[in-house]
């Protein structure tokens, strides 16, 4: 089954409306992706960060990477990328009475409040959950995060 097809089925797209929080972007977006999160810092997780990176930059839109969301600048829009441990992702899955995803290569793409600021966390149980939650914001564009 393709991502996109698996991702509809599983209701998991009806989430993605929570992208809209994220417009409006001042300056760029920042990805955070704390080194120490050993899901989001493995190869593939990276990749795809690389990859929504790349896609931003198609839409004539920086993206830039930090550690922490208190490294990256307040004007910009955020979005936390986290594998389950992350206590960023944690405190915004809290807040949003979401639980964390914990089966195989499950995700969440929940928007919240971490460290004083509004961000979208990408949360997945593992490499490969996360890797389908990145893209999936890859997938959709710029234009949707307006």
């Amino acid at each position: 089954m393709k991502r996109r097809d698996f991702v509809k089925s599983t209701g998991v797209a009806a989430g993605m409306s929570a992208i809209g929080n994220l417009g409006g972007a001042t300056k760029g977006v920042s990805l955070v992706v704390d080194p120490q999160d050993r899901i989001a810092s493995a190869a593939a997780p990276s990749w795809a960060v690389r990859t929504l990176v790349d896609a931003f930059a198609a839409q004539g839109v920086t993206a830039k990477t930090y550690p922490r969301i208190d490294q990256a600048p307040a004007g910009d829009r955020h979005i936390v990328v986290a594998g389950a441990g992350n206590d960023a992702a944690k405190q915004i899955l809290t807040a949003a009475r979401v639980p964390m995803p914990s089966d195989p290569e499950s995700f969440s793409l929940v928007t919240g409040n971490a460290g004083g600021r509004n961000a979208l966390v990408a949360a997945g149980a593992d490499g490969r959950g996360l890797v389908y939650a990145v893209l999936e914001l890859a997938d959709r564009g710029w234009q949707r995060l307006h």
